[in-house]
């Protein structure tokens, strides 16, 4: 699971080498394929998938989560937990 800021770019677009790209901080990923859950296979990128990273900021951070939410999550990851370490 992804949390946070993420930079994905598909490797072909890329101005620099990859080392270089991954280097640059833990949040940045590339793609060479597809893959297509139908088919089970993985294809050519689609050109649709290709220069994502060059059509801007996007609209907005969106709505963020209220402190209810935070706090019922919160206390599913604690329940969680305890629940592991009666497994043990």
């Amino acid at each position: 699971m992804l949390m946070g800021k993420c930079c994905v770019s598909y490797e072909a677009d890329l101005n620099i080498s990859v080392s270089e790209y991954t280097t640059q901080g833990p949040e940045r990923f590339y793609f060479r394929e597809a893959y297509n859950w139908e088919s089970l296979e993985f294809e050519d990128v689609p050109n649709e998938a290709r220069k994502l990273s060059y059509k801007g900021k996007g609209k907005g951070k969106g709505k963020g989560k209220g402190k209810a939410k935070q706090e019922t999550m919160k206390k599913r990851r604690m329940k969680i937990n305890h629940l592991r370490k009666k497994k043990k």
